[in-house]
């Protein structure tokens, strides 16, 4: 994502890396301020398009996977909000919590240990499938937006021109399967 968000950058991302292995992946949770009207994401949905450009979503920032999760969301469901890139996940929730914004896109693993939370409501989550620690929530697709998906992933990348057998003999002694 960087060199479409970044001016300059001191390397190419398409050049001089190559991806060894994909490490994990993690789906998003759509949250809403517990101020928010809301306890569902089809109500969510509603609420924002009975509010063109009224309502804030926050994520980790510009660019980032929550942002295009949201951007996303903004256009499969077709919502008109106003994307508010904070510095960090930890700062996109601490704005949902203070009501800065009033929904957030956020990593699903930052978001469990405020789950029971009172001051924010997890509507939904942007994986295919339902998240196994939180089996009655929704996907953001079963609330309304057929086909919807957005995941994060980490991913293990190495200097372009590393030779294959250097990957592989490093991919074995780390275990790591892609």
């Amino acid at each position: 994502l960087n060199p479409h968000v970044r001016s300059r950058l001191p390397y190419d991302a398409l050049k001089d890396f190559a991806p060894v292995a994909r490490v994990a992946t993690m789906p998003y949770a759509v949250l809403a301020h517990a101020g928010l009207p809301v306890g569902s994401m089809g109500e969510l949905l509603a609420y924002v398009r009975a509010r063109p450009g009224l309502v804030n979503f926050g994520t980790s920032g510009d660019g980032s996977t929550g942002h295009l999760a949201g951007e996303l969301l903004r256009q499969a469901a077709g919502l008109k909000m106003v994307h508010v890139g904070f510095n960090g996940g930890i700062n996109a929730l601490a704005g949902l919590q203070t009501g800065q914004v009033q929904i957030a896109l956020c990593a699903l693993p930052l978001v469990l240990p405020h789950a029971l939370e009172a001051r924010l409501a997890i509507l939904a989550v942007t994986g295919s499938r339902r998240f196994p620690a939180l089996p009655a929530l929704p996907t953001v697709a079963e609330s309304g937006v057929p086909g919807y998906e957005a995941l994060g992933w980490y991913g293990i990348f190495v200097p372009a021109g590393t030779t294959r057998t250097r990957v592989e003999t490093d991919r074995k002694s780390t275990r790591l399967n892609s």
